[in-house]
């Protein structure tokens, strides 16, 4: 009941801010895209959380997006796919993503436990993603183009290192063990002298953080697990950096300075997340933990990837665009 009143509470706010008249399309749009990628992560990496809820937020946020923004596809020039590969993606997409689709399903039901897995759920998306390839309207090539970039790099990046461990150990026992010791070196640990610096008494072992719970007046613990570690994070910045380099055609040597420079921020600002939750968890209890982890955590990479984008993708964008604009002309 929690979670339904929450995912209703924010199509109401979407309602509401859809209606002020004093923002811009754009502002309106980058808001309702932060809740588009909260229903994403939420349906992928909390397994907590309903999937019909998380579905219900998804479908309404592309409705406020579609909507408001509906009159500029309508009279969009259509432009060539910049995809080099476009005719035989296309001639062959739909009996590719049938074979994924079903592929999965037969792995999950005959040969595994019989329910769909995360992996299951993406290859089921990626799947989606070449079947529905060839029926996306023209007006819609660049967004199709990115989001079929940005599916396939996700799902690739996800599952291929864990397929290729497997491969290569067939005992995966020690895997754990492996996380554990770098998520303390890489994590808890700048995480703790962070906290230290601050004057906050914690301690850690191994991926476990302890720290003082003053509402409970306890010690109480949290644990980085895969979830709160950042890596699903550092998946969708990578991804969705791969994306829009590809399409946008950024020369190499630009985009692996700025590809260096985001991983940096993006490790930088998950550091600052869990600092923010420890420090939540430490003065309100470990509910007001678990409320932030699940509510705030997504909004401040949100937040990381708008300003990262608009500060540093945007203008090498625009110094690009004039560049081959100037070429064009002098042709």
């Amino acid at each position: 009941m929690n979670q339904l009143l929450i995912i209703f509470t924010q199509i109401f706010i979407m309602f509401i801010f859809y209606n002020i008249p004093n923002f811009s399309k754009r502002i309106k749009t980058t808001f309702f895209a932060v809740f588009f990628i909260e229903s994403v992560s939420l349906s992928i990496f909390y397994s907590e959380f309903s999937k019909w809820y998380t579905f219900l937020l998804l479908i309404s946020s592309s409705f406020f997006i579609v909507k408001l923004n509906w009159n500029d596809y309508s009279k969009k020039i259509i432009k060539p796919s910049i995809l080099d590969y476009y005719d035989k993606i296309k001639s062959y997409s739909l009996s590719i993503g049938i074979l994924i689709i079903f592929s999965s399903l037969f792995l999950e039901y005959l040969l595994f436990d019989g329910s769909i897995s995360t992996n299951g759920e993406l290859l089921i998306i990626l799947g989606l993603s070449w079947c529905l390839f060839g029926f996306i309207p023209s007006n819609y090539n660049a967004e199709r183009d990115f989001l079929f970039l940005f599916i396939n790099s996700f799902t690739f990046i996800f599952i291929f290192p864990l397929l290729l461990y497997k491969l290569i150990n067939y005992n995966v026992e020690d895997l754990p063990y492996y996380w554990v010791v770098s998520t303390k070196v890489l994590l808890v640990s700048p995480l703790e002298n962070m906290l230290l610096a601050f004057g906050f008494n914690v301690w850690s072992i191994d991926n476990s953080l302890y720290y003082e719970n003053l509402e409970a007046n306890k010690i109480s613990s949290v644990v980085v697990a895969v979830e709160c570690s950042g890596l699903y994070s550092t998946i969708i910045f990578t991804s969705a950096f791969f994306s829009y380099v590809v399409q946008k055609k950024f020369p190499v040597q630009l985009s692996l300075p700025l590809f260096g420079l985001g991983l940096i921020l993006c490790y930088l600002s998950n550091l600052f997340r869990m600092f923010i939750i420890v420090i939540v968890g430490h003065y309100y209890g470990a509910e007001a933990l678990e409320w932030v982890h699940v509510n705030l955590g997504w909004l401040i990479f949100t937040l990381f990837l708008l300003i990262f984008w608009s500060t540093i993708i945007d203008p090498w964008q625009k110094k690009i665009d004039l560049s081959d604009y100037e070429i064009t002309k002098e042709i």
